[in-house]
């Protein structure tokens, strides 16, 4: 079920504060940490768990005849997956698969697979073949996660489970705590995420084999 910006700001300032509409934590300072807490969390499962996909999306990308290096979307968190299709005439998409240029036993300019495969260098993807790349029409199709657009209003849903959203709320509670020399509090509360991280992980390690863990912000002990 999706969570809005307007639960887990109250959330976050009722773990901070004991009262979800105290405005010691400011809206701006109560936006920021949920927004960091948020691509926090996103990211420490995309690092720690190959199998946890957020934000799928697809780019088609032009193929111009002779060229194997494209820019890939600005947007991109991770690549998921690559699709090509290197010659006009073929019906269906060959999936790419990524390599490690360590294994290629020869130059990069002569590296011709049977099967399609591709490198990642900064922001551009390079594609290797073993035919001449022809002019293709959305000839290539790259699957990636995005970055996180930040949440602004208050009708803004994250979409993770409750136990995930706990995390979020944990992070800007703990941040505001520093912030204001509740140092105890603060640590507490990072004890807490620590222990939250690992069920985070198994969950989304083990997807389908997991039961989630539902939380609310009484449930979450500072003290």
């Amino acid at each position: 079920m999706a969570t809005s910006l307007l639960t887990i700001k109250q959330n976050a300032r009722y773990i901070a504060l004991g009262d979800s509409s105290d405005a010691e934590f400011s809206d701006t300072d109560v936006l920021r940490e949920i927004n960091k807490g948020y691509a926090d969390l996103v990211e420490f499962v995309i690092s720690r768990s190959g199998r946890w996909e957020y934000g799928l999306t697809y780019a088609t990308v032009n193929l111009e005849a002779g060229v194997n290096k494209y820019d890939l979307p600005s947007d991109f968190l991770r690549i998921s997956k690559v699709d090509v299709k290197p010659i006009a005439s073929l019906d269906n998409y060959l999936p790419a698969t990524q390599i490690d240029l360590q294994s290629i036993p020869t130059s990069q300019d002569q590296y011709t697979p049977s099967s399609p495969e591709f490198d990642l260098r900064l922001n551009k993807i390079v594609i290797y073949y073993s035919q001449d790349i022809e002019d293709v029409t959305n000839g290539l199709k790259i699957w990636f996660q995005q970055e996180l657009d930040d949440l602004v209003d208050d009708t803004d849903e994250v979409d993770l489970p409750n136990f995930a959203v706990d995390y979020i709320v944990l992070y800007a509670a703990k941040k505001y705590c520093l912030s204001t020399e509740m140092f105890n509090k603060g640590r507490e509360l990072e004890r807490q995420m620590v222990a939250l991280r690992e069920q985070i992980l198994e969950f989304y390690s083990n997807r389908g084999e997991v039961k989630e863990i539902l939380m609310s912000p009484e449930d979450l002990n500072f003290r």
